[in-house]
């Protein structure tokens, strides 16, 4: 009960956040700090990929009609030593998939889009397990750079890449800004 208690807890803070950027990318809002590759708003730090990729049957596809993948780390303003990390992948993910969160081709996480999206906003966004956001966050900490792939509604398999220089300081900025 705990655990549901907490995920579900994650979930709305995921979700207040991806409201929260929506309403600042729709008001220009400007970060408070760039580092890197890397924006800080008051209580999360984001990256847009800096390489995206999409596969049909094997075959790398030369176009595709998305928004840009992005990388979402959160604080929780009530408690700033708990996060969720979440990824914006800029197209409809398929409906309770995973997917793959791998950093520096070493370490490997998953990633769970909605089970039961109720707009097409919540099909894009896939969250971490609550039990890995640290561990994610570590790993996120001391690599280089940070793959996503899942797949889409229509069956593509698509790749995002995040570069990790600048994460750390970012990440602290935040924690420091999120109170």
């Amino acid at each position: 009960m705990i655990i549901k208690m907490r995920m579900f807890r994650i979930l709305v803070i995921s979700l207040c956040t991806v409201l929260t950027v929506e309403i600042a990318r729709a008001e220009g809002s400007k970060p408070e700090e760039i580092i890197k590759s890397w924006s800080v708003f008051e209580c999360y730090t984001v990256s847009g990929a800096i390489k995206m990729a999409a596969f049909k049957n094997g075959e790398k596809l030369s176009k595709v009609s998305r928004e840009k993948g992005r990388l979402y780390i959160q604080a929780d303003p009530q408690n700033t030593d708990e996060f969720a990390v979440t990824y914006y992948a800029g197209f409809p993910l398929k409906t309770a998939s995973q997917a793959v969160l791998k950093i520096d081709s070493a370490q490997k996480f998953l990633l769970y889009s909605h089970p039961e999206p109720q707009n097409s906003r919540e099909k894009a966004y896939a969250w971490s397990h609550p039990n890995d956001d640290t561990k994610i966050i570590n790993a996120l900490k001391k690599g280089d750079k940070a793959e996503i792939e899942t797949n889409s509604h229509t069956g593509k398999v698509i790749k995002d890449t995040f570069a990790l220089s600048g994460f750390t300081s970012a990440f602290n900025f935040m924690k420091k800004k999120c109170k």
